[in-house]
């Protein structure tokens, strides 16, 4: 019994306990349920705030675009559309709205001007800009343009020594061909974009030899055809042995034969400022007369700088002598000119020309906006009566140079490089030569009537009635026969290019004659007027 009452009292104490624990168990479940219904409520409030929020934002957003509209209607009802009555405008709005696209080329330059701007000491003018000369012609080279005006003497650029890629050597060479840059040229390249020069290297890489090149880098064929015009008498000379500028690196300067170092050393001979490789100033092109516009100021070991030589207009590219300049050395009286530059840079200079044609005949050329021709000796220099002579033998010989030049005009297969540059130098070359044979002729002509007057007042004044007149036919005969000894004694044959040299003990003519294009007229026959017309017509060309 005692047991039994102890389990009834056992299951009873497990019955209250169960039910405290399902009651417990619900007010736990109660509590967590109106937790719960607390925590859905406050996170649909926050919903809901978050979207009251995006749809202010939205219209907020909306307001402005709405008036711009309403701006863009209102305009649209004043202004006829484009399409609809003015087509072509709408196409210039088209081509005025879309930005010019960038080529590799222009990225490359403003690339180099920020390297330079963004040394300390670097400067380059905002009025700057390199570009093609002809914007809409793929084909034109790059330049160095401004624009806007510039005043006389404003700075156009500084760039600083340490910009500059010099000899390795340190110091300036005097030999004719920078040895020195070119290797420090070719080290620069061979590190790539690890240069401290890169953006500059970059112009280096880009550069092609090939596409412009100087004639020792022309075909077989072209050079055969310059040497056509030049002969063995007329400038340039000795340009085609061994290659003249090749030769140079190779002789001189020890220099290697691979495809870099011949790129290095041709970019150098066309592009350095005496052993100097200067950025941006080399994208200066040459020129002499009133179309100089840049003066340099070099400090050596700190700058390099471009100014204004005259005032500038907006869209004129820049422009210095690479021959007549006050840092141009011995090439200002050594008569470089016209000839050398067509040998060491490639081109054919616009006028005004220097020539330079040995014994004597050494002069400065120039056609005004009138074609007149105006030639002035270079002062100290007069033509001898021996280089007259040589100068109306190779006008003949240029005469039959023409109709070689007609014969490629219906069928060649040059290079259209190689056949237009020589287009233009024989042009040059030819207008030369006869302007000169024309100018000696008229000086002589001038000289000898003056010495005719004088003869013939002399033998007034001494002359009697009982004397015979004398006998000039003796003295025209003595006359005429030393100067076909002369003749016979300068052929071709027997002339070698030292000979040409200028030869001070002949005699000489005065210095301080021009001569218009209508005075130059009368001493051309008319076969010779004929061949300059027909040169000027077959070239494409005009004074």
């Amino acid at each position: 019994m005692f047991q039994s009452k102890d389990k009834k009292e056992r299951r009873q104490q497990k019955s209250v306990s169960s039910e405290k624990i399902q009651v417990d168990t619900a007010l736990l479940f109660r509590k967590k349920s109106r937790n719960l219904r607390k925590t859905t409520t406050m996170t649909h409030w926050r919903l809901l705030l978050v979207v009251l929020l995006g749809i202010i934002l939205c219209i907020r957003a909306m307001e402005p675009m709405e008036e711009t509209a309403d701006m863009a209607s209102s305009t649209s009802t004043s202004t006829p559309t484009c399409e609809a009555e003015n087509p072509s405008s709408c196409e210039a709005e088209t081509a005025n709205d879309t930005p010019p696209k960038l080529t590799k080329e222009d990225d490359m330059y403003e690339k180099l001007i920020e390297w330079i701007r963004s040394h300390k000491l670097g400067i380059v003018s905002e009025k700057l800009e390199i570009r093609r000369a002809d914007p809409e012609d793929a084909s034109s080279g790059y330049g160095l343009f401004v624009k806007e005006s510039v005043k006389k003497g404003e700075l156009l650029y500084s760039i600083p020594w340490d910009l500059i890629i010099t000899p390795d050597t340190g110091s300036y060479e005097a030999t004719s061909f920078s040895c020195g840059t070119t290797r420090t040229l070719i080290q620069e390249a061979k590190k790539g974009n690890e240069s401290s020069f890169y953006p500059y290297m970059r112009v280096f890489e880009e550069w092609d030899r090939y596409k412009a090149p100087l004639i020792e880098d022309w075909t077989e064929p072209g050079k055969d055809l310059l040497e056509t015009i030049t002969g063995t008498r007329l400038p340039p000379q000795n340009w085609r042995e061994d290659g003249y500028w090749i030769f140079e690196w190779h002789k001189f300067c020890a220099g290697g034969s691979d495809e870099l170092s011949e790129k290095a050393a041709m970019f150098v001979e066309t592009r350095a400022e005496d052993a100097l490789l200067v950025p941006l100033f080399d994208m200066s092109n040459h020129a002499n007369g009133k179309a100089i516009n840049v003066v340099l100021e070099i400090e050596h070991l700190e700058f390099f700088d471009g100014l204004a030589h005259r005032d500038i207009e907006a869209g004129e590219q820049l422009n210095h002598s690479y021959n007549l300049c006050e840092n141009c050395g011995s090439r200002i009286t050594s008569g470089y000119g016209t000839p050398q530059l067509f040998r060491d840079y490639g081109f054919v200079e616009q006028y005004p020309q220097r020539w330079n044609f040995g014994e004597g005949v050494r002069f400065d050329m120039n056609i005004t906006p009138d074609k007149k021709i105006g030639i002035n000796w270079i002062t100290g220099f007069s033509p001898t009566r021996r280089g007259g002579l040589i100068l109306e033998e190779e006008k003949d010989r240029l005469d039959r140079v023409l109709s070689v030049f007609m014969d490629l005009t219906k069928d060649h297969s040059l290079p259209t490089h190689e056949y237009e540059t020589c287009k233009r130098y024989l042009h040059a070359v030819y207008t030369a030569v006869y302007s000169a044979c024309a100018t000696i002729q008229m000086d002589f002509d001038e000289k000898a009537s003056k010495e005719n007057d004088k003869l013939n007042v002399e033998d007034g004044s001494n002359a009697t009635m009982d004397e015979e007149p004398s006998n000039s036919n003796s003295d025209t005969k003595d006359n005429n026969s030393s100067d076909e000894e002369l003749e016979d004694a300068i052929s071709e044959d027997d002339v070698s290019d030292e000979e040409l040299e200028d030869d001070d003990s002949d005699e000489e003519l005065d210095d301080d004659d021009d001569y218009s294009d209508e005075e130059l007229e009368d001493y051309y026959s008319d076969e010779e007027l004929d061949a300059l017309e027909e040169l000027n017509a077959m070239l494409g060309m005009k004074n």
